[in-house]
């Protein structure tokens, strides 16, 4: 009932529960990635602060008429110990030195059922399209080094209206470990 409420805020008309594909997304994380970069905890605060009412995309493809599949309605910040993290995802995740919490962006969506084939939501429901990756900009990428100059990976910062999340898609593997479908 409440998430419902939520939903039809962003409606032209009053959906019901029937007609929706609710869900929920581990959209990013703070752990290294596959391009060996990172999102601080500020970034992904402010990632919270934007999810709302961003839309929800297959492959990045920002064409409305093909790529827009759903609405992001509402978000929260998982934190996990390192190793219950890893249990739920299956995800290599690796945290920087002396850092033992992953935090998830984790929005929820809705998919207007009658807006994609049910072949779409099937493939959701059997794990076919299991992966995610965010659309974003953020203020600056800043390299972490070792005591020896050496970069070790890339973080991005910031907090201002020039860090934002822009969408999230399902993908074939984006490079967050652990971004995927959850709920």
């Amino acid at each position: 009932k409440d998430q419902l409420a939520l939903i039809n805020q962003f409606t032209r008309r009053t959906f019901t529960a029937d007609e929706l594909y609710v869900g929920q997304l581990r959209l990013a994380n703070n752990a290294i990635d596959r391009d060996n970069e990172r999102f601080s905890e500020e970034v992904l605060q402010r990632f919270a602060e934007t999810a709302v009412r961003k839309t929800m995309l297959f492959d990045h493809n920002r064409d409305s008429q093909s790529g827009a599949v759903g609405k992001f309605f509402d978000v929260e910040i998982e934190k996990l110990p390192l190793q219950q993290a890893v249990e739920e995802t299956g995800a290599h995740l690796k945290l920087p030195d002396g850092m033992y919490e992953v935090q998830f962006l984790s929005p929820w969506f809705y998919i207007p059922k009658d807006a994609v084939d049910e072949k779409t939501l099937v493939k959701i429901d059997a794990g076919i399209y299991d992966f995610a990756s965010i659309g974003f900009r953020a203020e600056r990428l800043a390299p972490i080094m070792d005591s020896e100059g050496k970069v070790l990976f890339w973080e991005y910062h910031g907090t201002g209206p020039d860090t934002e999340m822009l969408e999230g898609s399902l993908v074939y593997l984006g490079a967050q470990h652990g971004a995927a479908v959850k709920t």
